[in-house]
């Protein structure tokens, strides 16, 4: 899919990894542009799950029990995450790992800025050159704007949530599938709508199954 992603100023950055991981960024762009780790029970919160069908699960930020607990989608929306993953036939903890694209929670669960995305952005390009997942599943806009933000064309980056849920895009940069998918807090919120949460867990079906199907790299 040429054209959809650009490399954006950080992958020109000489001292950038492989997936354009500025070293002006790491660490001291957390602490020093975010602040955010100073006021959580759990800074830095690490991804967790064994990951055996090499799929990694990034929503947006902890909430106050993921924060309480010291891991990511164990509240109400975890729950929500792993009926639908088990309802798919696979295995949360088993099967996936599952992160935020912001790793400490903001005050009162608010919606991660830019400044914060962009200052964790390396913590989740990090964890992916190491674990090198199959596929790669997006929960909410938070978590595309925090992975793909700065390699969107201008195209690209203006489309909604809307636009986004349901693709199965074949990145050639990470070697994986991205998956674009409503965080289920949204299904919370919607839940007189019994219609939105089967098409929601038909996509993470499609998601899921992509496990064993290889990126195309051209």
């Amino acid at each position: 899919m040429s054209g959809f992603f650009e490399l954006g100023v950080e992958a020109s950055d000489p001292n950038a990894g492989e997936f354009g991981r500025g070293a002006s960024v790491r660490g001291g762009g957390c602490r020093q542009r975010c602040q955010l780790f100073r006021g959580v029970l759990s800074p830095y919160m690490e991804p967790y799950g064994k990951g055996q069908r090499g799929v990694l699960i990034v929503g947006e930020a902890p909430g106050a029990e993921e924060d309480r607990q010291g891991r990511p989608f164990v509240g109400p929306s975890g729950e929500e995450l792993a009926k639908g993953v088990d309802w798919a036939g696979y295995d949360l903890d088993r099967d996936c790992v599952r992160t935020n694209v912001c790793r400490c929670r903001p005050p009162k669960n608010a919606t991660p800025t830019a400044t914060q995305l962009n200052a964790c952005r390396w913590r989740l390009l990090e964890h992916i050159e190491e674990m090198k997942p199959r596929v790669i599943i997006l929960l909410g806009r938070p978590a595309v704007d925090g992975l793909l933000g700065h390699r969107l064309t201008e195209r690209m980056g203006g489309l909604t949530m809307t636009d986004w849920v349901g693709l199965q895009i074949p990145d050639q940069l990470l070697k994986a599938w991205i998956c674009p998918l409503y965080h289920p807090a949204y299904l919370m919120r919607n839940k007189d709508d019994p219609s939105i949460r089967r098409v929601w867990r038909e996509q993470l079906k499609i998601a899921l199954d992509l496990c064993d199907k290889p990126v195309p790299q051209e």
